[in-house]
């Protein structure tokens, strides 16, 4: 459109009488210009910009440009191009140093643009005194970008630019002290690695103000549509002016992307190429739906299912958002509350149904155990019955817990008593009518609840390392003993009754806590299983709690050849046991022997000083340290030499006999049981599958039903238990 000179001179008269602070107040640096106006605003009637002439506007548009690795876009951009308006932006006058000026430009079409060009942007004195102008000329089918300290012929940067792409450019306006001495720089698409830098990069192109005149000042940043020959039809945005490289590069905080999916397939009278689908939400402002095109979703493959991936500064944290159908406020998931919610520590997809929403999983403050009563809690719209799934670990799969129940944001759960120990536990509730829509909680730890017996008797395949091996669980015991460090439990007496006396001991590793404890005492404990030198243990201590005191466990009596795997850690009794050596001078220990086998007395918790061929009754813990088994006697009350004849010792004996056996066979006690002895036997797992009362001397016993296997007869006449083993053959 022609220019009106007329409007142009006054413009510029008027600009003179009101100077900055009149009409348009000056900005202070650093400015930041994102063309943050309304949608088909004019520029040059927004606040801080003044027109020069009339003629075709500057015109603000939707959407941004953008140069990787710069500060993200935000606002709008602008467009112009040919002849018309001229505009500028008042900044605080800067008469010496550096002046830096950056934007992002987008030639979109050439028109008449020659190769002389003219300039489109820079830096100016006052409104027709300009410098560090800018400059575009046709090269071949794109076009070339220079720089000139006033408005002469341009020092040209090498390389064509082309059309579509995005430029950044930077400029600089050096005053330097003298005359016709200025100096003016220009950088196309500088390296990201200089951004926010202190230091300056080398420039693509200078020029010096040699034999001009130098501005005396700058006070403004302009636009300049000249003619169809000079200026292309372009887009701008991102303006930046300052007096550091800083100021107008700033670098792009880490970038968190962020894709969301919405499956808009089951919304009743959705459109596919009429309807459009928005999304807003915290991390966009909650900006009205339709107001912004960058917000707009899009269906690439036909499939129902709309996209829109943002790139969020890093950390993101807990955003809400929503989708909706068409613009406005009207088209929402449902009314109101709740808003969609999650927090986002990383890169993600987002994958949403359209009006059915489950969030905020969760269930009470962890760690849980094995049999807990627990409450699984979650926010739900649109959805009428869930489905609840568990997170194996272990497994890597999902379990489900209830195929279908009422949406109603909670269900009770009892934790099974056999889940074992893991610390990534989750779990997932699902709408029943579209399985896509789901949320799952956070991670939780489930601590197992074994017994002694379980931790001892229950191995890993193909050998004696206990199943539990590097879980924490919760247990419980009794103490039997005590030494430095270390201390022993053993299955309280209630629990022992109920299952075979093998298996019923454990070593716990934990100074801290065998300084507090007495024998006796009945503990819950929070420990990690381990395995150490052959043995398991219980390491690592958390947390115990006295449940009771003096609670004293009766020792197994067992013969040396059976005080082996199945009793470590037991508190048991070798009766009759002949000293075979005299103690090591070192080591501190000797050997016995009750007629079954040889035994390594250990000085662990107390050291007793034998004399060879003394019949002893020695009480103690079972230990382990490889290769051998040993016994750990207490005090000295646990040391007893037996002035017992053969006769007595007989009188304690039991035998079994057929052993091996059919299934039927006689137990013969010796005559210092009583009639009544009760007399038990168990399977391999530690069930009792028969139970009765000595008939005297001899009782005959009846296993025909029974399966072919190992069994063990258990004699308890109230003082001592003693075991042994029989084959069902």
């Amino acid at each position: 459109m022609k220019k009106f000179l007329l409007f142009k001179f006054m413009s510029i008269v008027l600009f003179t009488l009101f100077g900055v602070g009149g009409l348009n107040a000056q900005v202070t640096l650093p400015h930041y210009e994102g063309f943050d106006y309304s949608v088909a605003a004019p520029l040059q009637t927004q606040a801080g910009w003044v027109a020069a002439n009339s003629g075709d506007d500057i015109i603000v548009i939707d959407g941004n440009l953008m140069s990787p690795s710069l500060a993200f876009s935000s606002g709008r951009k602008i467009t112009f191009g040919s002849d018309g308006i001229d505009a500028s932006k008042l900044i605080t006058s800067q008469a010496t140093g550096t002046l830096y000026c950056s934007f992002l430009m987008n030639v979109t079409s050439l028109g008449s643009l020659n190769a002389a060009g003219g300039y489109f942007t820079g830096l100016a004195q006052n409104a027709t005194t300009f410098g560090a102008t800018v400059w575009t000329g046709l090269d071949g089918s794109g076009y070339k970008i220079g720089i000139n300290p006033r408005t002469s012929t341009p020092t040209w940067v090498t390389g064509t630019q082309s059309l579509g792409s995005t430029v950044f450019v930077v400029v600089s306006y050096e005053f330097i002290t003298g005359t016709a001495n200025d100096v003016v720089n220009i950088w196309i698409n500088p390296s990201s690695s200089t951004f926010g830098s202190s230091s300056v990069p080398t420039p693509n192109a200078t020029a010096t103000n040699t034999g001009g005149t130098d501005l005396t000042g700058i006070d403004r940043f302009f636009l300049r549509q000249d003619s169809s020959t000079e200026t292309p039809n372009m887009e701008m945005d991102e303006v930046r002016i300052g007096t550091t490289w800083a100021d107008v590069t700033p670098a792009a905080p880490a970038i968190t992307s962020v894709t969301f999916n919405v499956d808009m397939n089951a919304v009743a009278g959705f459109v596919v190429g009429t309807d459009l689908v928005y999304l807003t939400g915290s991390m966009v402002g909650w900006a009205e739906p339709g107001t912004n095109a960058n917000y707009l979703m899009t269906d690439t493959d036909g499939d129902k299912i709309y996209t829109k991936v943002l790139s969020l500064n890093t950390p993101v944290g807990e955003i809400q958002y929503k989708y909706f159908k068409n613009a406005g406020w009207n088209g929402g998931e449902w009314t109101g509350d709740p808003n969609r919610k999650t927090t986002v520590t990383e890169s993600t997809s987002l994958n949403d149904v359209f009006g059915n929403y489950l969030n905020d999983v969760a269930i009470a403050t962890a760690p849980f155990f094995a049999g807990d009563a627990v409450t699984f809690n979650w926010t739900s719209a649109g959805v009428s019955f869930v489905k609840i799934e568990v997170w194996i670990p272990q497994e890597s799969r999902w379990e489900q817990l209830f195929a279908s129940t009422a949406a109603d944001g909670s269900e009770p759960f009892t934790i099974p008593l056999d889940a074992e120990y893991h610390i990534a536990y989750k779990i997932r509730v699902s709408n029943v009518a579209n399985l896509n829509a789901f949320d799952e909680s956070a991670t939780f730890e489930i601590i197992a609840t074994p017994t002694i017996y379980d931790i001892q008797s229950k191995t890993l395949e193909g050998g004696d390392i206990s199943h539990y091996k590097g879980q924490k669980v919760r247990t419980r015991g009794t103490v039997t003993a005590i030494g430095g460090s270390n201390f022993w439990l053993q299955m309280p007496a209630s629990e022992k009754l109920s299952v075979y006396p093998e298996w019923a001991g454990v070593f716990v590793y934990h100074a801290t806590t065998a300084a507090v404890l007495a024998v006796g005492d009945d503990v819950t404990l929070i420990a990690t299983v381990d395995e150490y030198l052959g043995a398991t243990e219980l390491a690592n201590v958390s947390s115990y709690v006295i449940n009771s005191q003096n609670n004293f466990i009766n020792p197994v009596l067992v013969s040396a050849l059976d005080a082996a795997e199945a009793y470590e850690s037991t508190l048991i009794t070798l009766k009759g046991a002949i000293v075979q050596t005299e103690a090591d001078a070192t080591t501190k220990e000797f050997t016995i022997n009750d007629g079954t086998a040889d035994y390594i007395v250990d000085d662990k918790m107390f050291a007793y000083t034998p004399t060879i061929g003394d019949m002893l009754n020695i009480t103690g813990i079972i230990g382990f340290a490889t290769p051998s088994f040993k016994i750990y006697p207490r005090t000295v009350a646990d040391v007893v030499v037996s002035s017992l004849g053969v006769a007595e010792l007989l009188s304690t004996e039991i035998k079994i006999y057929p052993n091996p056996s059919s299934g039927k066979f006689s137990l013969q006690l010796g005559n210092a049981f009583k009639t009544d002895t009760k007399i038990e036997v168990f399977n391999a797992v530690g069930m009792c599958v028969l139970s009765t009362k000595a008939s005297g001397i001899i009782t005959d016993l009846d296993l025909n039903t029974m399966k072919q296997g190992v069994y063990y007869v258990r004699v308890d006449d109230g003082k001592t238990i003693f075991t042994q083993k029989i084959v069902i053959q």
